[in-house]
């Protein structure tokens, strides 16, 4: 259903034309009566036996009509994406009339092509004409002056497309390498290291080169905790694509996040603020890039603690139906919005929290067990604090060895410590004063520790010193049920 979605949202009101299910289908889903493939079946299929596979088949063949039309459909609704058409078409029109023979018409589009391409630093497609025209000008019209300047031409863009390729290949190794570990080992922060002396000593980068070179400076800072660095490298390289007006969007919205992300964990969350919306309005609310940009708004509100706009935008989120990785998240961040409000933090009345449905809901998450897990185990055990304290004794020993068998490196240290004062509330028997004495050596080791960045974020979307007054309240108050005595 998300495919069809999207599709529809790109395509706005240029559709082709339908008939039959396909129509009934396309027409539900533009004016919502159509929000999961249940109501699709409901409404258009009667035999629940093949129903499903039914479903697939007339999901699939909407898909393929309106993949077909948007292969047909001009998409240039901006000056970049417009000259990106032309350039492409202009390529494609030279080489088919060169080769048919039409010469002079053929080189006055290569020209004319090649102008623009050099302009919007198209470089593949700056260095195809110049290659072409280079050769037309020495083999097939002979003359000096304009083979000496698209040689040059040819040279010139061989060594940015050289320069580009290597950038490129940087950053999708190291964002490989980070999504499979999922943290900062040394042999990738020895990798930023080479990769960012490497784009140093690029003489003439291009835009899309310059971009790409800033991500990994940024991703270097944030390895070494530098947050004042890398916001300072994303301000800077904003300033250069300003003066780029052909440059994407979608990398100043990228550059934008990052800003934000920095700025969240250096507590500027101003700033933070600022730079997610900015983005938000690049990418024109695009759905699946609204949903991210609005949960890391979300995030920087808690950190600065404004549970209300959190709240807020949670409930935005929720009506614009988020699905995959992103829906988990914001199940997540309901959670601890739910535990804001019985600690009297956040002043809005929640329903008895669903933990089982919680748990099912946040599956995917729960195989991350050095990252995104983390968060779930947390609000799990925060929300049996307030709801069943029994059934907290019951998993806290599971617990304990989880911690010890996956939270042993640098970058789950604040977590390790935050747990340990989970492990010593059945010892104090959940008495405040004798939690207090018994964990104020972990408390003063989580506040020496700073906050990491990108990678923290997810670790830890609420910071701890927030959620030790949540527990400190879950002690002052007398849960639900009646709290279950210590077992030997």
């Amino acid at each position: 259903m998300s495919n069809l979605i999207e599709l529809l949202a790109i395509l706005g009101t240029s559709l082709p034309i339908m008939g039959g299910k396909v129509k009934q289908l396309i027409e539900g889903i533009q004016k919502k009566k159509f929000k999961t493939r249940e109501d699709v079946i409901k409404s258009l299929f009667k035999n629940a036996a093949d129903s499903i596979q039914s479903y697939n088949k007339l999901k699939l063949k909407a898909e393929k009509l309106l993949t077909f039309h948007l292969l047909t459909t001009k998409l240039g609704k901006t000056p970049i994406l417009e000259t990106l058409n032309e350039c492409y078409a202009g390529q494609a029109k030279a080489m088919i009339l060169i080769r048919q023979g039409y010469k002079k018409t053929g080189i006055s589009i290569a020209r004319r092509t090649f102008n623009m391409a050099c302009q919007y630093e198209l470089i593949h497609i700056a260095l195809n004409m110049a290659e072409l025209l280079a050769r037309h000008y020495a083999e097939v019209y002979p003359q000096r002056r304009l083979w000496r300047r698209y040689t040059k031409a040819t040279q010139k863009y061989i060594q940015l497309a050289t320069d580009n390729a290597k950038v490129t290949q940087f950053y999708t190794d190291i964002f490989i390498n980070i999504n499979y570990k999922n943290t900062y080992t040394k042999g990738i922060v020895k990798k930023l290291n080479y990769y960012t002396s490497e784009i140093d000593n690029i003489s003439n980068p291009t835009a899309a080169t310059k971009f790409y070179g800033s991500v990994l400076k940024i991703i270097q800072s944030y390895a070494n905790k530098d947050f004042e660095r890398a916001a300072l490298t994303a301000t800077k390289t904003l300033r250069f694509l300003e003066s780029k007006p052909h440059v994407f969007k979608s990398h100043k919205a990228a550059l934008l996040s990052y800003l934000s992300i920095a700025a969240i964990a250096s507590k500027q969350h101003q700033l933070a603020d600022k730079s997610l919306l900015k983005a938000i309005d690049l990418t024109g609310h695009a759905p699946y890039n609204w949903q991210v940009l609005t949960y890391y708004r979300a995030i920087n509100a808690l950190h600065a603690r404004d549970y209300r706009l959190a709240f807020d935008l949670h409930r935005l989120a929720h009506k614009r139906r988020p699905s995959g990785f992103i829906a988990e998240q914001w199940v997540l961040l309901r959670a601890y919005l739910f535990l804001f409000s019985q600690a009297g933090l956040l002043h809005v009345k929640y329903a008895r929290f669903g933990i089982g449905k919680f748990l099912n809901q946040t599956h995917r998450s729960a195989q991350d067990k050095a990252g995104s897990n983390i968060n779930i185990i947390v609000a799990e055990l925060l929300v049996y604090l307030y709801q069943d304290r029994a059934r907290f004794i019951d998993r806290i020993d599971a617990v304990r060895t989880y911690a010890y068998r996956h939270l042993k490196g640098e970058d789950t240290a604040r977590a390790r410590f935050f747990l340990r004062v989970l492990f010593r509330l059945t010892g104090c028997d959940f008495q405040l004063e004798r939690v207090h004495k018994a964990t104020a050596h972990h408390r003063r080791l989580l506040h020496e520790r700073d906050l990491n960045a990108k990678h923290n974020l997810e670790i830890e979307i609420v910071p701890f010193e927030h959620l030790l007054e949540v527990l400190d309240a879950s002690l002052d108050k007398a849960p639900e049920r009646r709290r279950a005595s210590w077992r030997s």
